[in-house]
């Protein structure tokens, strides 16, 4: 008996052992994160209160009752009596039968009349016929991505389940590493904007998130080849997530499947859909332009068969020693703040991925209130001294002025934006200055992805504001059905109808003019100085759009016929509208982790581009512990511009000399300047030797290369700790985050932060994937922050959750209050989905902590 089976085994026997006599558990199964019971009573189970709460409590795992077959009536019988049950005015679509499972899936337009109050109606289907039901929506729009999706998860409902029994098994597999240490990273995204893609590594497993392209160039894709990635082998990574499906963070996913990932992606539901989309048109462009793609579509359905969707506010074992919590990121459609809980309380790290932290029109702003977290990876867009963005209100109102301006000339307005976001969010800022009166009313042409990615967004509701759920669902005023949106589906000819015919408003993607339709807009349109381009999202270096800002009048355009490009003169009006971006600017950042609880102790900018990471630290700064302030002075070494890239070169270059570069905390408690590398940063040469493989080749030495290390800052020195009152614990906590800029350069392409040395051991990792023996070198080690245990939640098929408790004993740890600067009235932290974990005290000690290498670019 395998391993694997032996854990079912025992899971099975304390099953039994603590459901009442009368239940037969005939099997139990892992699924993806999810143990699955199969009982002939599951209808007993359901309407027993605690039984499957105190088992999710007792097992700490997800927990799903389905019944077996023997329990349900056959299909042909079962789906008169469920219409029958249905009320009409639900508006069921179709109703599909999962014989393995025992679900029945319902589409309707009105899913909460299927559901009935508190579920009654689910109950009295499941009581009927004991299939379980589970209820879907008919979206609003039609979509074919939502359609097509739907239809090829049910054509692979056989191999989907054989992969997530594989997922489930590798889940809880036993630990079997020795060492105790997190490390993480970087394959792309720093100091630039795009190529998102990070490692997250425990002795035990390691976890891919994103995994995108970089707009506007080419060739310069994550650093896939690395021992950290697909080096050491495809399925040495445990898990891959995807925080949203921008292009940047997730258009090289497929790629993964194509040299032999066959492991889970784990994002929302809309995160899902949008991927295959922007992906398969990810292909299409690529093709017409002439390059070759990096995969084909098997590959982007390879990605969505391996896909395991999460919902907001769960909490979800990926990896032995490693469970995922996604909350709203406020960024687009279900981008998520991933929350990674380590180890038995062992360390907490969060990624931003992009964050928007205020409400907009489309979406509630980003939450920042967590159990716990040591370090947070923070995206940093707009993170430069100098950017901040207009109100959004104010932004609408230069809009309008703008599109008034244009209309007045009888000229046409063009607006390259991104299918996903920003086109739903200016789509109801236009549709609302149209009905109010604003702005004449006029036709507003939609081409490219955007109706589509509109209609997938309807699909999900759930995901939006409340107030615009509730026009479209209840109200029946869908905006996005407004009868001045049209879509360009005629081509060449429809376009250059539009271009003769009378002034419009036309919504085009891309939103960087890095292809696609808004070449030939550019064409057609860029000649008439009466017509104006505006710009309402970011441009990124590199990018046509960016150069188009910047005044560049002679643009070339590629032909989508081939790779063949012309010259085209720009005379057309350009403006630039800020506020709309689905980034937060400095400002909003800055909110983020001053009203983020608990506040992290690091804070790893990553997602900008040189002009907002990269800028110079002061000789002197102020550290604050407690409210108050001392004078330190910090060292710096070189005079470079770019001080710590080139202090690491000349390191590179002289050999393996060691040499330090150490910088005090800025005086701005966050942020100012986002790229200081606050407390000691060590930049070390190290030498590192290649372990013997089991195939018995040679060890080898690999080049001497600098390795970053970040060690906690010398607390000792600072007196405002020996405070009576708070004990140092708290006053530990109360010193501002401490700030670092990664780089992605070719010198330090991969930058390992260990955030937390806990080894009991530098034995060698002993799983088969691993192709290098870690040199290790001992440091100072932060106090251990404690034990947090997560819990799960738990389903039973109908639409009820409930979560364990915390174990005796414990409870979420206490932190001081903290305000924001005078300047800004902080807001609380945005809540989401209370999360169960919990953690202890425990009292602090010092261990040693592994330093990685890193491998030079080839």
């Amino acid at each position: 008996m395998s391993t694997a089976d032996e854990t079912l085994a025992k899971i099975k026997a304390q099953v039994e052992s603590e459901t009442p006599s009368d239940i037969t558990i005939e099997s139990v199964t892992f699924e993806g994160p999810e143990l699955v019971i199969y009982t002939p009573d599951a209808q007993t189970v359901a309407n027993r209160d605690g039984i499957v709460r105190n088992l999710a409590q007792t097992l700490r795992k997800r927990i799903n009752v389905r019944p077996t077959q023997d329990a349900l009536v056959p299909p042909k019988e079962a789906q008169p009596r469920i219409e029958e049950i249905i009320p009409e005015d639900a508006g069921v679509q179709n109703l599909d039968f999962d014989t393995q499972t025992g679900e029945v899936f319902i589409e309707a337009e009105k899913p909460g009349r299927v559901i009935g109050r508190h579920g009654e109606t689910l109950d009295q289907i499941a009581a009927s016929v004991g299939w379980t039901p589970e209820v879907v929506r008919t979206p609003p729009m039609e979509s074919s991505t939502v359609s097509n999706v739907r239809n090829f998860l049910k054509q692979e409902r056989d191999e989907r389940r054989d992969i997530l029994e594989r997922v489930g098994r590798q889940i809880n597999r036993p630990m079997t590493a020795d060492e105790d240490w997190v490390r993480l990273t970087t394959l792309g995204c720093c100091r630039e904007v795009g190529r998102a893609s990070f490692i997250l590594s425990t002795p035990e497993s390691r976890i891919l998130i994103d995994c995108g392209d970089k707009p506007g160039a080419q060739g310069e894709v994550p650093y896939l080849q690395v021992p950290e990635a697909l080096a050491a082998g495809p399925n040495s990574i445990d898990a891959v997530v995807l925080t949203h499906a921008h292009l940047d963070h997730s258009a090289l996913i497929p790629i993964l499947f194509k040299y032999g990932y066959d492991g889970p992606i784990y994002t929302t539901a809309p995160t899902r859909d949008l991927m295959g989309l922007l992906q398969l048109d990810y292909l299409d462009v690529a093709a017409k332009e002439g390059r070759t793609p990096p995969y084909e579509s098997q590959q982007v359905r390879d990605a969505l068969k391996h896909t395991i969707p999460l919902e907001f506010g769960n909490v979800t074992d990926i990896a032995p020693d490693v469970k995922l919590t996604m909350h709203n990121a406020g960024h687009i459609l279900g981008s998520a703040v991933c929350h990674f809980h380590i180890g038995e309380g062992r360390y907490n790290v969060a990624f931003s991925g992009d964050i928007h932290y205020k409400d907009t029109r489309l979406l509630d702003g980003a939450v920042n209130d967590f159990p716990r977290v040591e370090t947070l990876v923070l995206e940093s867009t707009y993170g430069g001294k100098n950017d901040y963005q207009t109100d959004q209100e104010d932004s609408e109102r230069v809009l309008r002025k703008v599109i008034n301006e244009a209309h007045e000339k009888e000229g046409k307005i063009l607006i390259p934006a991104f299918a996903v976001g920003r086109s739903q969010e200016l789509m109801l800022v236009l549709e609302e200055a149209m009905r109010k009166g604003d702005i004449p009313t006029m036709p507003v042409y939609l081409d490219g992805m955007i109706r589509e990615a509109t209609a997938i967004h309807t699909a999900y509701p759930e995901y939006l504001r409340s107030n615009l759920r509730q026009r479209i669902l209840y109200e029946d005023e869908n905006p996005f059905l407004a009868e001045q949106f049209a879509q360009v589906d005629g081509g060449e000819e429809m376009r250059q109808d539009i271009a003769d015919d009378e002034p419009c408003i036309v919504l085009t993607t891309s939103g960087m003019v890095t292809g696609g339709p808004v070449m030939s807009w550019l064409r057609l349109l860029g000649g008439d100085p009466d017509n104006t381009m505006v710009f309402v999202g970011y441009q990124a270096e590199g990018t046509l759009g960016r150069q188009i800002q910047r005044g560049q009048d002679e643009i070339t355009l590629s032909d989508n016929s081939g790779p063949r490009a012309e010259r085209v003169s720009l005379k057309m009006g350009v403006e630039t509208v800020d506020g709309f971006s689905g980034h937060a600017d400095r400002q909003g950042l800055e909110t983020f982790v001053e009203t983020m609880h608990p506040r992290p102790e690091k804070v790893l900018c990553v997602h900008g581009d040189e002009s907002s990471t990269n800028q110079r630290p002061r000789r002197s700064t102020r550290s604050s512990t407690c409210g108050r302030s001392t004078r330190r002075t910090s060292r710096r070494s070189g005079s470079s511009e770019t001080g710590f890239e080139k202090r690491a070169q000349s390191d590179f270059d002289s050999g393996p000399t060691s040499s330090v570069v150490e910088w005090d905390p800025p005086d701005r408690n966050v942020l100012s300047p986002m790229s200081e590398f606050s407390g000691h940063f060590w930049v070390r040469p190290v030498t590192v030797s290649t372990a013997p493989t089991t195939s018995s080749r040679a060890a080898t030495t690999s080049p001497v290369v600098p390795a970053a290390m970040v060690r906690r800052p010398a607390m000792a020195a600072t007196p405002t700790t020996r405070r009576t009152g708070p004990s140092t614990r708290r006053a530990i906590l109360s010193i501002p985050p401490t700030f670092f800029c990664m780089t992605t350069s070719p010198l330090l392409y991969r930058t390992p932060i260990i955030m937390k040395g806990a080894g009991r051991s530098r034995k060698t990792r002993t799983r088969g994937h691993e192709t290098a023996q870690m040199a290790a070198a001992a440091a100072e080690a932060r106090p251990s922050a404690g034990r947090c245990t997560a819990g799960h939640s738990w389903s039973d098929g109908r639409g009820t959750v409930a979560r364990p408790s915390a174990p005796s004993g414990e409870s979420p740890r206490s932190e001081p209050t903290r305000s924001a600067p005078a300047r800004t009235a902080a807001p609380a932290p945005r809540k989401a989905t209370p999360n169960p974990a919990t953690s202890a005290s425990v009292p602090p000690r010092t261990l040693p902590m592994p330093v990685a290498s890193v491998d030079r670019a080839a």
